[in-house]
């Protein structure tokens, strides 16, 4: 048995981030260690074609953040707190202090962000960081202040300029940074919100579980859910004008005002987690499988270490 796990070596992909149209990077845990809760993380680079990879020992990656410029590399978040910044010049680690399941600590992060050249962390207990030059420093005042010095567990941010952040997660909370201090958005939702992606001040995209997707046009909320549940969304983002969504049960669009799945014509149809749109090309980050679309065609990208 031990010798068929070191035979088994299969990527599940965790989070990615496109740097380009032919440039991508993911962070993925090996399956034959997925069962043994073993920190470990496998880093990918994909770059005109070719492959190449590096192992962070002892980090469960939950992110990926291209470095905002002029900074070159990219960030990779630990569900523990490091912040791991790999670059030409070298790697180095930094550690957001509160974060982690040791006593005293607030728990596990979940999301990292690049905000108007900001880089923005959430998780759960309400945290929140920003990174400032002198390092990382906690944004979540108003969130854990109204909330006994805990939070709900937060799994999305983003945002469009520094005076309009937000962030959701737990039983449907949607909060809105406006450059001074936190507010919560009306609920309209009792669902776990996973994902948020902000376009301008006014336009906004959140989604969750059971098919739940939100738009915000300037101060007004519309429902664009599915009907029926059981569909669970985990990223949204807008290519060309168009809101994509990623499920394990594969793509969703809004298509003539309608939430409706999307027809890649792959076969098999490809499961998705992660979407981020760049240069024309919108890639969608599976689970185990990855593509890409031009606007005209999906196409898949085959992995070395992944079966077809």
């Amino acid at each position: 048995m031990a010798n068929e796990k070191q035979k088994d070596t299969r990527v599940v992909f965790k989070d990615g981030f496109a740097k380009a149209k032919d440039w991508v990077v993911l962070a993925s845990e090996l399956a034959s260690l997925a069962d043994d809760e073993v920190d470990f993380t496998r880093a990918f680079t994909f770059k005109s074609g070719a492959w190449r990879h590096v192992d962070l020992e002892g980090v469960s990656v939950r992110a990926v953040q291209g470095a905002p410029p002029p900074a070159r590399g990219t960030y990779f978040l630990g569900r523990a707190g490091e912040v791991i910044h790999v670059s030409p010049d070298g790697t180095s680690t930094e550690l957001l202090t509160d974060a982690g399941t040791d006593p005293g600590k607030l728990g596990y992060v979940n999301r990292m962000r690049a905000i108007a050249g900001t880089l923005y962390v959430c998780g759960t207990n309400g945290q929140v960081y920003r990174r400032n030059r002198s390092g990382w420093e906690h944004f979540d005042k108003e969130i854990r202040a109204a909330n006994k010095d805990t939070g709900p567990n937060l799994y999305g941010i983003d945002g469009a300029m520094e005076e309009s952040i937000f962030v959701v997660g737990d039983s449907g909370s949607v909060l809105r940074h406006d450059g001074e201090k936190w507010s919560r958005e009306e609920p309209f939702t009792s669902e776990i919100l996973t994902s948020v992606r902000c376009i301008s001040r006014e336009e906004v995209y959140v989604c969750g579980r059971n098919g739940k997707l939100f738009r915000r046009q300037a101060v007004r909320w519309e429902d664009l859910s599915l009907r029926r549940g059981g569909v669970h969304f985990w990223s949204v983002e807008v290519f060309e004008q168009q809101a994509f969504l990623a499920s394990s049960n594969g793509l969703y669009a809004i298509q003539q005002g309608k939430l409706l799945p999307v027809d890649t014509g792959l076969n098999p149809k490809p499961d998705a987690y992660r979407l981020h749109a760049v240069d024309g090309v919108l890639w969608s980050f599976g689970n185990h499988n990855l593509c890409f679309f031009d606007g005209k065609k999906w196409t898949y990208v085959k992995h070395p270490d992944n079966p077809e």
